[in-house]
């Protein structure tokens, strides 16, 4: 039994180091989510005059490659610009309300996007006045971000803690073991 014990408990630094490992990397999601790491710099955005064209809800069904799915839900803007050239098809989230998706219709807009993830619009203003603020959104992505960390999270903690606890339990265990061993062991004989 003892053989098969001191095999056992020999990983049990891995699983103590896998379980440091795993809190680390809770902490690190942690700390990314609570920054502003998921929101782009103000001078990072793409400025866009022009009108209004189309407005709608758009509903776009993801599909996983190994099987399910989720939907994401937005709204959609298609602006002309003013400087003429091809529409662009702006993105703002549910969470703005309705009313002020409203006030972009048919209005004259400056917006401000981000045109590497989605075209989202950060700043936007309709006929002058002011309906969605920087500050608002990224006050709002750096929330989502954490509640996404936050469902994240719990699993990698708890996993963590629990291989920590293993991890430590094996390493008692085998100097437990090792210590019986050697009192079981006769003296060596003089020569």
């Amino acid at each position: 039994m003892s053989k098969i014990g001191l095999w056992i408990t020999s990983k049990a630094w891995l699983v103590l180091l896998i379980g440091v490992g795993m809190l680390g990397l809770a902490g690190w999601n942690a700390w990314k989510a609570a920054g502003d790491h998921a929101v782009a710099a103000q001078a990072d955005l793409t400025t866009i005059t022009g009108k209004v064209v189309q407005a709608g809800v758009m509903t776009v069904e993801h599909k996983r490659r190994r099987g399910g799915s989720w939907t994401e839900r937005y709204y959609r803007l298609d602006v002309a610009p003013a400087a003429g050239g091809e529409v662009v098809k702006l993105r703002l989230p549910m969470s703005v309300s309705e009313d002020t998706v409203r006030e972009f219709v048919d209005a004259r807009i400056d917006a401000k996007y981000d045109a590497t993830d989605g075209n989202e619009i950060y700043i936007g203003a309709a006929d002058g006045k002011a309906l969605i603020s920087y500050e608002a959104t990224k006050a709002r992505r750096v929330a989502a971000a954490k509640a996404r960390s936050d469902a994240d999270g719990g699993g990698l903690v708890g996993g963590g803690f629990f291989l920590l606890i293993g991890g430590a339990l094996g390493l008692w265990w085998r100097k437990r073991l090792l210590a019986a061993q050697n009192e079981e062991m006769p003296p060596p004989a003089a020569a």
